[in-house]
């Protein structure tokens, strides 16, 4: 069976998880399912036992990186089968994108090829790939939670990261959010949506 995802990424604040929630209400529980990628809370034992664990020597980091492709596996694969249209808030490709920030050492180059192989070889690529982008201004203007000491240059590293990561793609649907609605958002996926084949049967 083929399994069908809308992948919907961006930083804070670029209406994300607003468009993710939206979407599903639109299609509802019959024909579409959420699957949120964000390290906030674990799915598996594994994730459980490690990802919350303080990490003071290597061997942790390497635990917890373990864990960590251990949990995002699951959590791709889990809908494997399902009929419905898999609705993914974020997506696995963003966790190697943070050793982009300082470069690589000796120390976290091993890291990154565990998460290059883990990217190759257990990752499906998304029938849909969106890319939410807005200026930081808007996503701090948007999220309160994200205000505070760093966050105007934490936000400015990560957008720089996804930009140059999703923009470059020409298979990415980017969608600048900066002075659009909501709506407006969510009714140009859905225009998109429309005009790829593999979605007319869910889309009637």
């Amino acid at each position: 069976m083929l399994l069908l995802s809308v992948c919907i990424t961006g930083v804070d604040g670029t209406g994300k998880s607003t468009v993710v929630r939206r979407l599903h209400d639109l299609l509802g529980n019959e024909k579409s399912v959420v699957q949120y990628m964000g390290m906030k809370s674990w799915e598996t034992k594994v994730g459980e036992k490690y990802l919350q664990r303080e990490i003071h020597t290597y061997k942790d980091k390497i635990a917890y990186i373990y864990a960590q492709i251990r949990e995002l596996r699951h959590r791709v694969y889990k809908h494997r089968g399902d009929s419905r249209l898999v609705i993914f808030d974020r997506y696995a490709h963003e966790q190697i994108l943070q050793f982009d920030k300082s470069g690589l050492t000796w120390k976290n180059r091993p890291v990154k090829l565990l998460y290059q192989l883990f990217l190759s070889s257990f990752l499906y690529k998304p029938t849909l790939q969106i890319y939410l982008t807005c200026s930081i201004e808007t996503s701090l203007a948007r999220k309160e939670d994200i205000r505070g000491s760093g966050a105007a240059e934490r936000l400015r590293q990560n957008k720089a990261l996804l930009d140059k990561y999703y923009g470059e793609d020409a298979n990415v649907f980017v969608i600048d959010t900066s002075g659009i609605s909501e709506e407006k958002t969510l009714g140009m996926i859905l225009e998109k949506m429309e005009n790829m084949e593999c979605f007319n049967t869910l889309m009637r």
